[in-house]
């Protein structure tokens, strides 16, 4: 339907510029039409001035088109020295065009602009398919993908990578939730670490990077002044989740309830994650993030809800039945204690 749309906008077009041109003008062959309009993206015909009588201007004319304007080498059947051009119709040979694209990538520039500066009209990622490979493709994919994180609001998920353009200014947030589930600090980009500041979370989070447990112990020891025993502790959530009793388990139900059971699956390792760091943050006697909850009572309750996520992450970590009750329950009690701190 848009398609008919622009097919009939266009002809309207054309049967304008054939009511405002001489008769002996207007029975034209289709080869003269197409030099006559140009076809944009968007399906409308952009008018060009229609080729001259003369015949010493009419060769100028179609020089254009078979002649590059910035070297002057002539369209040939080499593929070097084929003319490529886009929607402004300023013809250059490819030798030229990839020169230009170089320089244009080597100084950020994506989409790419026309050769001819005083044109507007951009090589996108689409209409470079034609002329460039897939390496310099995917540095203007690079390109472009800085620039919009660049940007003022946008943020990048910690967990998949994907782009967050929020709907509301990121100043009233403090967290952002992705569609794979995961919440990222908006603060440290990082991923979220209530009740932890974003400090202690990094050093939390590069501790775990280490691969070594003794290097590792070591570290949380002379960073954070947590015994072995500690470090221990700390580690019993991921530990579970990660071991052959929980894998099992989630494969079994796997076979009945799929859907569920990733949802289960997602909510267990993200309870993990927040129980980890509030043992850390318990044992190592750091400080908590400020509560942002402004209910009565707040301090009160806090407590309360943190065990009762504790008891749920174990709870669902074992058992074999009821995967969507447990997904709903432990996905509410994270929503309860995060609520405090956003």
């Amino acid at each position: 339907r848009e398609r008919a749309c622009r097919i009939k906008r266009v002809i309207r077009l054309l049967q304008e510029w054939l009511s405002m041109i001489p008769m002996s003008f207007a029975l034209a062959c289709h080869t003269c039409w197409l030099e006559h309009c140009r076809w944009s993206t968007w399906g409308k015909a952009v008018p060009m001035p229609w080729p001259p009588t003369d015949s010493a201007a009419m060769v100028s004319f179609m020089d254009q088109r078979t002649t590059c304007f910035l070297c002057g080498k002539r369209d040939d059947c080499k593929q070097e020295l084929s003319l490529f051009s886009l929607n402004c119709g300023h013809f250059a040979c490819r030798t030229c065009w990839l020169d230009h694209c170089r320089w244009a990538l080597e100084r950020e520039f994506s989409p790419i602009p026309c050769p001819n500066g005083d044109c507007n009209v951009k090589l996108t990622i689409g209409r470079a398919s034609t002329l460039l490979n897939d390496a310099a493709i995917g540095i203007m994919r690079e390109i472009e993908w800085r620039t919009r994180l660049s940007q003022r609001g946008n943020l990048q998920c910690a967990s998949c990578k994907l782009l967050r353009e929020p709907f509301f200014p990121m100043s009233l947030m403090q967290t952002a939730n992705c569609v794979c589930g995961c919440y990222t600090c908006v603060r440290c980009k990082q991923l979220e670490h209530a009740p932890l500041g974003c400090d202690d979370a990094a050093i939390w989070s590069r501790i775990r990077a280490i691969d070594d447990d003794a290097t590792a112990m070591t570290e949380a020891s002379r960073c954070l002044s947590l015994s072995p025993s500690d470090y221990e502790q700390c580690m019993t959530p991921s530990r579970l989740i990660q071991g052959d009793e929980w894998k099992n388990n989630i494969r079994i139900m796997k076979q009945y309830h799929r859907v569920n059971c990733r949802k289960l699956e997602k909510a267990v390792a993200t309870a993990s994650r927040m129980i980890e760091l509030r043992t850390v943050q318990v044992l190592a006697k750091l400080k908590q993030m400020p509560i942002a909850n402004k209910e009565r009572h707040a301090h009160r309750y806090i407590d309360k809800d943190w065990c009762d996520l504790e008891r749920r992450f174990y709870k669902s970590s074992v058992a074999l039945n009821g995967p969507k009750e447990k997904a709903l329950y432990l996905t509410r009690t994270m929503d309860y204690v995060l609520r405090y701190y956003h």
